[in-house]
């Protein structure tokens, strides 16, 4: 909901509110008539109808935009819609890790292997756009199976960090499925925007404007950590499983447990397996 702060301020019939100054249209949040700063928040909670921003009832979904009240014409759910705002800018602007075992995954914790100009190349993924081949282990910039030339600068870039989601349609859905589990593992920093995201645990590829950013320096310690779950994938699953000696469930790209570092055992079933 970044929306919220938009520039130029977009047509929603706001006003200010010390001088009633229309504000659609300014480029700045600062009343040109009064001067006043805007606290853009506040205006559009207090504006009826409800602006159009995606509010919706926390109970039922319902949606909100159009309403005269701050009650739910669905379930009855009163709500107050500073709060509503307040909570979908907290989660979509800001970028941080999901879930209770990423909460440093954003941290530098190593340095980078690669930088993409290692040759031979090291599997990233990529694959031949004439062929389709992986293009691992090609001695220069052209396909080892059929000489067709190739370049790996495919990656979204925003600031100092890079969108990573264009390029998980490169491995299984089983690595999709796990991708932060396994960045986590491998010490490679991530960051993921909430704004294109769905509330879900995993990903999907409809990522929006969001998605899972790395910095720089580590897309393609990223992507080679991916490439080599893919690999191990075909041969191994990738289900959670029950820690033999903490009983905690473990995602699949563990080796060992996140809260009592136990190994994983081989013969030790997943988490969907029977007792």
């Amino acid at each position: 909901m970044d929306e919220i702060h938009e520039l130029p301020i977009p047509d929603w019939g706001l006003r200010c509110p010390r001088c009633d100054h229309p504000l659609a249209g300014l480029r700045e949040h600062q009343c040109p008539a009064c001067a006043l700063k805007l606290d853009m928040i506040g205006i559009v909670s207090r504006h009826r109808p409800i602006v159009d921003i995606g509010l919706r009832c926390p109970e039922c979904d319902y949606m909100l935009t159009g309403l005269m009240s701050e009650r739910c014409p669905e379930c009855g759910h009163r709500f107050l819609v500073r709060d509503l705002i307040e909570d979908h800018v907290e989660d979509d602007i800001l970028m941080t890790p999901q879930g209770p075992l990423y909460t440093d995954a954003h941290l530098k914790r190593r340095e980078p292997l690669y930088t993409g100009k290692e040759r031979p190349l090291p599997d990233f993924g990529y694959r031949c756009a004439a062929c389709d081949q992986l293009l691992a282990g090609a001695s220069g910039d052209v396909c080892l199976h059929c000489g067709e030339p190739f370049n790996l600068q495919p990656i979204h870039v925003v600031g100092e960090w890079v969108n990573l989601s264009p390029l998980l349609s490169m491995f299984p859905s089983q690595v999709r499925a796990h991708v932060q589990d396994l960045l986590y593992q491998a010490a490679v920093p991530f960051l993921v925007d909430n704004a294109g995201l769905s509330r879900a645990w995993g990903f999907d590829l409809g990522l929006g404007r969001g998605g899972l950013r790395v910095p720089h320096e580590f897309a393609f310690d990223a992507l080679a950590a991916l490439a080599e779950a893919g690999a191990h994938s075909l041969s191994e699953d990738m289900a959670d499983w029950i820690c033999p000696a903490c009983g905690e469930n473990v995602p699949g790209g563990f080796e060992i447990c996140w809260s009592c570092e136990h190994p994983h055992s081989e013969d030790q079933p997943g988490s969907g397996d029977a007792s």
